[in-house]
This record gives structure tokens, sequence and C-alpha cells, in this order.
């Protein structure tokens, strides 16, 4: 996570003021996400080993933590589709089954999956910092990141994400520059528990691979 707070600032260090750019994290020239990180052996098979769906339910937590990112990031993100409830694949054209969404085809774990990424796009819609806002880091260690959107206009939003297997509990300072008044409460987007901010500090537990996006 550390890395991805580092390279998620770079990338606004580079690109010139005002650039829309599209994030991704799968597209037609990769394997599948929940295929990578369930069956790496068969990622890379075109026609041998194909892979299946996962087996377990990881993968597509895993993959709920990778949208919450991608939809918190700026620009425009981009969403290979299947991905929105975790189509699985390896190597090119494996990558490139037809589209199961909205269908009864879905497991339990794509539902969820869809359902969550729904409420993250839904979040996108309504809150205009994380359409609009610049990257401002606020906290990351190996476990968890957490990031503000800030737009010149005083909008504020924060995404934070747990990649583990347990929960987390991550207590953070918020830069004064955010212009979030000492007790205001934070209400998450996704239906989570608010959280407050007393002496600046916000106090948050994640679920194992959860995800917050909380706005004044």
């Amino acid at each position: 996570m550390i890395h991805a707070d580092y390279w998620s600032q770079a990338s606004g260090w580079e690109y010139p003021n005002g650039s829309i750019m599209s994030p991704y994290i799968g597209s037609q020239d990769t394997p599948r996400f929940v295929t990578i990180t369930s069956s790496p052996s068969t990622a890379g098979n075109k026609w041998t080993n194909i892979a299946g769906p996962p087996t377990t339910s990881e993968p597509y937590a895993r993959l709920r933590a990778a949208m919450s990112w991608l939809l918190g990031q700026p620009g425009a993100p981009m969403i290979y589709y299947g991905d929105e409830y975790g189509e699985w694949g390896g190597a090119d054209p494996n990558n490139r089954a037809s589209w199961r969404g909205d269908s009864s085809s879905l497991s339990a774990d794509e539902q969820t999956t869809l359902a969550l990424v729904r409420k993250l796009g839904q979040a996108r819609k309504n809150i205009v910092a994380l359409r609009r806002g610049a990257y401002v880091h606020v906290f990351a260690n190996e476990m968890v990141v957490v990031f503000a959107r800030v737009t010149s206009a005083g909008d504020v939003a924060l995404v934070a994400v747990n990649r583990t297997s347990s929960s987390q509990l991550a207590a953070f300072s918020l830069p004064p520059s955010l212009g979030i008044a000492d007790g205001t409460t934070l209400t998450d987007a996704l239906g989570g528990a608010s959280a407050k901010l007393v002496g600046q500090t916000v106090t948050l537990t994640l679920a194992p691979w959860g995800q917050a996006i909380l706005a004044p």
C-alpha cells in the first residue's frame, strides 16, 4: 500500500495540470485479476491448463479492495468488462469470455463484488471530490492506505482500503490543508460506520479486505 500511495502521488507530479488519465487494474492484454490472485500457474496459459473460477472467496475480496482503490483514483478509471463482478481467465484469448453481468449465472461472490462496485460508482457520482479532486496523501503502511481527494473549491473525500485478510485499526491525522473542522462526523458512502475527527485524528476499523469512502 505504501507503493500504491507513492505512485499515485507520482502520477500527479508527472502529468500536466488538468490531464485526465485512465487508471486500471485489468485489460484485454492481461490475465484476469481473480485468476492472477488465485491461480497464477494458469494465468499465463492460452490454450492448455485453462483457468477456471476461483475455488475460494478470497480472490473476490482482493478484487473488491482493488476496485475500491481504483474508483477512488483521480482521472477516468477504466473497468475492463467483467471485472466489475470478477470474471476469471488467463492470458488472451482466455481473458475474453462472454460477459455475464446481471445474470443468474453470477455466483454469490460475484454478486457481492458487483454490488460493491455499484456502490463505488454511485459514491463517485454523488461526491464531487471523488470525480474532480486532486490526490492527497494521508496515511499508508503495508496493510492500509488512506488518501484524500480535494477540489479547489474545498470539497473533500477520504478513501481507505485494507489489503489484508484481518481487520485493521487505523488511526491517522488529517492534513490541516483539507479544511475539515475538528469534531466533524465523516459518513461512509458505502454504508459502513461513520468516523469522527477528534484532535485532527480519525480512528477507523476496516474489515478484512475492507474499504470506506468518508466525506463530511
